[in-house]
């Protein structure tokens, strides 16, 4: 095996650069087998083709995703947010229905819904329900929806007196 670039039978890609050390070791094991240059690029090339080419099909078939986002923010009558809110999106020309619960900013999100029309409920304890009709989602759709909760009697609670009063002595 050569140890310096002047025994190096082949010319070197590496020449302008004079890079002494890499010319003498590399050059000395490609030229030493038969066919190893092509084979060692091919080798080098393959999964850097495969690599982008993964990276490029995922982003394509995440840019080509059928579906759209609804996102949201439930208040009150002050715009005050409403952690807890039970959120239903229906869809009933498709047959089907996907729920969430706003976060403690009041905020829901609802990904990977069909294009569609939906209706939006929004449910809590003390408020009554509020309901937002004929919301169009079409593909790629991201969807921001506010709705506002009013305060409601409390219906449907029973309060039970476990204690009797005492007795005042006068």
């Amino acid at each position: 095996m050569p140890s310096s670039p002047e025994v190096c039978p082949t010319v070197c890609p590496h020449d302008e650069l004079n890079l002494k050390v890499f010319r003498s070791r590399w050059c000395a094991r490609l030229n030493s087998r038969a066919g190893a240059g092509p084979v060692f690029s091919r080798l080098l090339f393959a999964p850097l083709f495969l690599l982008l080419l993964s990276v490029t099909t995922v982003s394509v078939a995440t840019a080509q995703s059928p579906t759209a986002t609804l996102a949201g923010t439930v208040t009150d009558q002050n715009n005050a947010v409403i952690p807890g809110v039970n959120i239903a999106v229906i869809s009933i020309a498709q047959g089907f229905q996907r729920s969430a619960v706003t976060d403690g900013d009041g905020a829901f999100v609802v990904t990977l819904l069909p294009a569609g029309n939906y209706t939006v409920k929004a449910e809590h304890e003390g408020f009554t329900t509020a309901e937002a009709r004929d919301i169009v989602l079409n593909v790629n759709d991201r969807v921001a929806l506010k709705m506002q909760l009013k305060v409601g009697a409390l219906t449907g609670q029973q309060v039970d007196v476990l204690d009797r009063p005492s007795l005042i002595d006068e």
